[in-house]
């Protein structure tokens, strides 16, 4: 897959620059505008947990997530610095994707790549961020950083690599399995890797063992570190059950089927100029390898994306492609570099424009209208408006599973489950969110968020049968807010005034 430098240059000569350098200014200007794109639900209850790790809350005790816990504190240990801020919050997105691009860099100038071959990759890079998801502050980036680091260390043109190389290798995996779960899934393709650089270079088995076990010792050390900080907490328990039992849950019973129509509808076509290469060409790659050795970088990134993959054969969501997406930008990038060498050009450019043309009509209808329409500030609107409603310090419940407007607002409740979901997917039963609505103090108001409210039916027809509704707000067709006050019988008796209009 490497080709002399010589090739390197005939295929950049004839490679139409200009639309390079368009398609890294267009991914530059989405990633940048990524601070204008709406809050989004998982992401809201994130920077909740962030914002109320900052305030000294600790996490499996006080709230509950189902991942491993090293981005909350990150957005944690920011908060507690500058504040809670959504700009913050999405700088360090900005910083996230920078670092990316930077490590695709490294490591398209490592296999020795001319600079408009390195320019056309990053912008591959940019251009699919927006797509999957890459503007929000998600537990997939540290583990996308971790990868690419990974790759980096193992992407060596010198050959052999060094036994300090795979124990930072483990601690990068470790580090990633802390952000997620997911992060674990590297383990098995370093090691695996690792079994076949050895065995093709005839190593002996001591040599062997040996790297593997500082492969594994470097990915236990953050691990430890996780569980030794919970235990000293008193709540490993409720990490294991968390990281754990409700890991295995969300595996059960796979519909290849369903799983398929999904994959083809969301993911495949979306990204169809990442995809088509690699299907066609990746199982070419793995088996030129294990028969001659050729393309080797080739494979050992298909080998990490194919590892990568395995979460979302249950849950094929666009934000489970974020961890391997620099790594699927770069296999990509491999295979038309290839094409370019051995084909036509005009017919590489074309079927790659025509690959593009799904990508387009993604943007064309989820990324520019909600720009165009401003749905963030209508966002920060309706949380100012309900701000407006509530004294310094009083509390809010968010019916639904949209805890971003206890974020926006500034606004919290002490419920450990922001989503109104259980660990073990449950939805909350209605008795339990009656008393957290009857038994908070200082409980007014509630806001009812229009999405999966349908398992709360019952809670939200109660608020809406004895609750006065104070305003609705419809947020672009991404959602609908109701804000209620409840009725002064329905829980502990309050001490705060009246109604005041929204400041």
């Amino acid at each position: 897959m490497n080709a002399p430098r010589a090739a390197d240059s005939q295929t950049t000569s004839r490679w139409p620059e200009r639309a390079v350098w368009v398609a890294f200014a267009f991914g530059l200007a989405m990633t940048l505008l990524s601070f204008r794109m709406p809050l989004l639900r998982d992401v809201g209850g994130y920077l909740t947990f962030g914002a109320k790790l900052a305030d000294g809350a600790v996490f499996y005790r006080d709230y509950f997530e189902r991942k491993t816990p090293l981005l909350f504190y990150m957005l944690g240990w920011l908060f507690r610095a500058v504040g809670p801020s959504l700009w913050w919050a999405r700088g360090l997105v900005l910083l996230h994707t920078a670092l990316a691009s930077v490590l695709l860099w490294m490591i398209a100038r490592r296999l020795g790549w001319a600079k408009a071959w390195v320019v056309a990759l990053i912008a591959l890079y940019l251009l699919f961020n927006p797509v999957y998801l890459g503007f929000e502050v998600l537990t997939e980036v540290p583990v996308m950083l971790a990868g690419m680091a990974v790759a980096w260390l193992l992407l060596s043109r010198a050959g052999r690599i060094s036994a300090g190389r795979w124990f930072a290798t483990g601690l990068f995996i470790g580090i990633a399995s802390t952000s997620k779960q997911v992060g674990i899934l590297l383990a098995p393709a370093a090691g695996l890797w690792l079994v076949i650089e050895e065995y093709r270079r005839n190593r002996i088995t001591a040599a062997l063992i040996g790297r593997l076990s500082l492969l594994a010792l470097g990915v236990a050390i953050p691990l430890a570190g996780m569980t030794l900080y919970f235990w000293a907490t008193g709540n490993l328990d409720a990490m294991v059950h968390s990281v754990w039992d409700s890991t295995v849950r969300h595996y059960e019973g796979l519909a290849f089927s369903a799983w398929l129509y999904s994959l083809a509808r969301d993911q495949v076509a979306r990204g169809l100029v990442l995809w088509l290469p690699v299907c066609v060409a990746g199982p070419g790659i793995f088996w030129r390898f294990v028969r001659r050795g050729d393309d080797r970088e080739a494979a050992l990134v298909l080998l990490i994306v194919a590892w990568s993959w395995i979460p979302a054969l249950k849950r094929p969501y666009e934000h489970y492609v974020i961890p391997y997406l620099p790594h699927l930008c770069l296999l990509g990038a491999m295979i038309w570099r290839q094409w370019l060498e051995r084909y036509k050009a005009r017919w590489v450019v074309g079927l790659a424009a025509l690959t593009l043309l799904p990508t387009a009509r993604h943007y064309a209808l989820y990324i520019v209208p909600p720009l165009r329409e401003r749905v963030l500030d209508q966002q920060l609107a309706v949380a100012q408006r309900i701000r407006g409603y509530l004294a310094p310090g009083e509390p809010l419940y968010v019916l639904g599973a949209e805890p971003k407007y206890y974020f926006l607002t500034g606004h919290y409740h002490p419920d450990p489950y922001v989503y109104n979901v259980l660990l073990d997917r449950n939805w909350r039963p209605p008795e339990e969110l009656h008393h957290a609505l009857a038994h908070t103090p200082g409980l007014r108001y509630v806001a009812v968020v229009k999405g999966d409210i349908e398992p709360l039916l019952q809670t939200v027809e109660e608020v809406r049968a004895r609750a006065h509704l104070v305003f609705e707000a419809h947020i672009g067709n991404l959602e609908t807010v109701w804000f209620y006050r409840l009725p002064d019988e329905w829980g502990s008796p309050s001490s705060l005034s009246a109604d005041r209009p929204p400041g």
